[in-house]
């Protein structure tokens, strides 16, 4: 394969530097020269590559999977489902809405494939037509679990023109807790939040072990992703059990 990244390439070797740490971004053919040129990889947050590269990553799995019980724990029954499509990052689409049916399915409750919603992140006016096709019916759902929260706030904006007030008439969750929340044009969503310390921590951590052994096996570590409760989830028909300037954070 031919490096289609030599500035980049050109940038590393000219900075000698030790290691790398890639946030999201790979570029195999870049990683694998580094690799042969002794400078070792550590690939941060894509589940995409955890079979080639030494990786620190989200449970995707288990974000899904918790945020689903917690709403299901609230007592919600009715789910919908919303995610944008993301070609380059098909193993954290995929591992999530597994976690998401696993839940579901442990607790004996049936999901409608209809109610799941998939969009191009950049057509709005697709997404706020599904969002018409699910929510404004009677026979509507009472919790939607969103890919992230990014979306997440693209998704609640559309949801209060259409007149839902959240969490009275709909509980959201969303993993990730990118947005910051400090800003008050952000709406309050509840997340499963990424523990970016940790992860950073644990990148050393697999760095050292590297240096150790260079003889080693790809390895890869995955943190836990933790409630923040920011009052977007209630029970069916409830109202918020937190002021919406209070948040729970993780302990």
């Amino acid at each position: 394969p031919v490096l289609d990244d030599v500035a980049l390439y050109n940038e590393i070797r000219a900075a000698r530097v030790g290691a790398v740490f890639a946030i999201h971004y790979v570029n195999p053919v870049l990683f694998d020269e580094f690799e042969k040129m002794g400078i070792p990889v550590i690939v941060l947050n894509n589940n995409n590559y955890q079979d080639s590269f030494w990786s620190v990553l989200t449970d995707d799995v288990q974000g899904a999977y918790d945020g689903t019980r917690h709403l299901i724990s609230l007592g919600h029954r009715q789910f919908a489902y919303a995610e944008y499509e993301r070609p380059d990052f098909c193993s954290v689409v995929r591992d999530r809405f597994f976690g998401f049916t696993r839940a579901l399915e442990e607790a004996g409750i049936a999901f409608r494939e209809d109610r799941r919603i998939t969009v191009d992140l950049r057509d709005e006016a697709g997404l706020e037509r599904r969002i018409m096709e699910v929510f404004c019916g009677t026979d509507r759902p009472t919790a939607l679990f969103v890919h992230d929260d990014y979306f997440g706030a693209i998704v609640h904006g559309i949801l209060t023109r259409l007149g839902l007030r959240i969490p009275t008439d709909l509980s959201i969750i969303c993993p990730g807790d990118v947005l910051d929340y400090s800003e008050p044009f952000f709406p309050r969503l509840s997340t499963m939040q990424i523990d970016l310390p940790l992860m950073i921590s644990l990148s050393w951590d697999l760095l050292l072990s590297r240096l150790v052994d260079e003889s080693a096996r790809v390895k890869v570590l995955k943190t836990k992703m933790q409630l923040v409760d920011r009052g977007s989830c209630a029970a069916p028909g409830g109202e918020t059990r937190l002021f919406p300037d209070q948040e729970q954070q993780p302990t």
